[in-house]
């Protein structure tokens, strides 16, 4: 056989392989066009229906005003976690998403940008569909976990030490602990952005008329919330104890408005803002902090202590106000002003005649 007809034969097998991967492209091809358009008419169709029904935010206020009413809801819609000595509060995840439900044609999606061993990058997007606005964050998930303690035979691929001097291991997450962690990084990113299109009247509102239902709650059966608060931190893993730990005495004697912290810690740890590590960490920092007067709360120290930049701040600008002579830097002398020359140039003028 000549090399002629040998090549000729080489490429009679490869054909029918060559027409297969050109039909395997094509398939692709057709399927990733068609998930296109698909979507594209899905995005298309809800702007369409958020045009033909716009929302009332008169009805909109209506709605979130009788969810915060409710106890139940309530009790969860607000967070509170330490940040250095302060305390940081605000709306929930839970309040997000019954703002975003009953204000109605908002758009949320997730997208996978980048994905490798180590890392996922994903990008979170909230758009108004009425007002064609988008807000999006991208966040990044680790594809690890820390612990304290190794498994039989677990390997870590790390380790290092954490801010109380206690060493962690760093090893790969299981599927169920990555998928947890996503999560739980979408729903705090996707508050962030959906609050963001609530209005800021209605929000501040909203908050406000939740704390005065829990207390409202509390006053009714004191007993029967300390005892809801109690099982809700057990099924976080944080004791009685720790609790008294944290406030300093039993939970049976708590005030309202300890009562009321408590409720609002609780929900920045389920949301995973902070752990209870952090806020007993928080909690001693603060406490072994000088204080302004023997007695004086944390809570009270630090109004105190706003109050007292306000009114330095308000002196500030008055200060900024008032205009004082301009000093030469180098001779000390004070400096005439502009109104002071220009009188001066019109006495001179006026004893010259002019």
């Amino acid at each position: 056989m000549n090399e002629k007809a040998h090549k000729a034969e080489v490429v009679d097998d490869q054909a029918p392989q060559l027409g297969e991967s050109t039909a395997l492209a094509q398939t692709h091809e057709t399927a990733i066009s068609a998930s296109a358009a698909q979507a594209k008419a899905a995005v298309e169709a809800r702007f369409v229906m958020a045009v033909s029904r716009p929302r009332d935010l008169d009805t909109v206020r209506t709605k979130l005003r009788r969810e915060c009413q409710r106890p139940g809801f309530a009790e969860v819609a607000r967070y509170s976690r330490p940040v250095g000595k302060n305390t940081v509060e605000g709306p929930s995840i839970r309040f997000a998403e019954a703002a975003i439900r009953n204000m109605g044609n908002i758009d949320q999606q997730t997208h996978t940008i980048y994905d490798s061993g180590e890392k996922r990058i994903l990008k979170v997007e909230c758009t108004d569909l009425e007002t064609n606005t988008t807000y999006s964050k991208e966040i990044t998930i680790s594809k690890t976990v820390e612990r304290r303690n190794l498994r039989r035979g677990q390997r870590p691929l790390g380790s290092r030490t954490n801010s109380y001097g206690d060493t962690v291991y760093i090893v790969e997450a299981a599927e169920g602990e990555l998928a947890a962690k996503q999560d739980a990084e979408i729903s705090k990113a996707l508050r962030t952005l959906s609050l963001r299109l609530l209005p800021g009247d209605i929000l501040d509102e909203c908050m406000t008329l939740c704390i005065v239902t829990t207390r409202d709650a509390d006053a009714k059966d004191p007993d029967a919330a300390r005892k809801k608060i109690a099982d809700a931190f057990d099924g976080i893993g944080v004791t009685p104890a720790h609790l008294k730990e944290y406030l300093g005495h039993d939970l049976s004697s708590s005030s309202p408005a300890e009562t009321e912290d408590l409720r609002a810690v609780f929900g920045a740890v389920r949301d995973g803002l902070t752990s209870w590590t952090e806020v007993m960490a928080a909690k001693k920092a603060d406490a072994g902090a000088e204080e302004g007067k023997e007695g004086e709360s944390k809570m009270e120290a630090l109004k105190r202590t706003i109050a007292a930049k306000q009114e330095q701040k308000a002196r500030d600008e008055q200060d900024d106000n008032t205009e004082g002579p301009d000093v030469d830097p180098d001779t000390g002398e004070v400096v005439p002003s502009q109104d002071e020359l220009d009188k001066a140039r019109e006495g001179e003028q006026g004893d010259l005649g002019v």
